[in-house]
């Protein structure tokens, strides 16, 4: 599932939720076994370096996001989830 917030100014912000479909493979191996045949035949990985050390970039600013949220909330005790409505 894939959720987008949008803000216009003047109006609530609303929520898209988009439904992905997948298959039934475990992802990690499907990304295992794309791993090994790009190094065993020298073929262009499914997913390339720049593009996992962007995923990883983003994730760390995701914990960095939620670590700032809970220090802010845990020191004047609000109670604010950050959703409107």
């Amino acid at each position: 599932m894939i959720c987008r917030r949008t803000a216009k100014a003047g109006e609530r912000p609303t929520v898209e939720v988009e439904q992905l479909q997948g298959g039934d493979e475990e992802p990690l191996k499907l990304q295992l076994e794309s791993f090994l045949h790009a190094a065993g035949t020298g073929a262009r990985p499914v997913v390339s370096g720049e593009d996992g050390a962007a995923a990883v970039d983003v994730a760390h600013q995701v914990l960095q996001a939620i670590a700032a949220f809970a220090a802010r909330h845990e020191e004047g005790g609000s109670r604010d989830t950050g959703v409107a409505g």
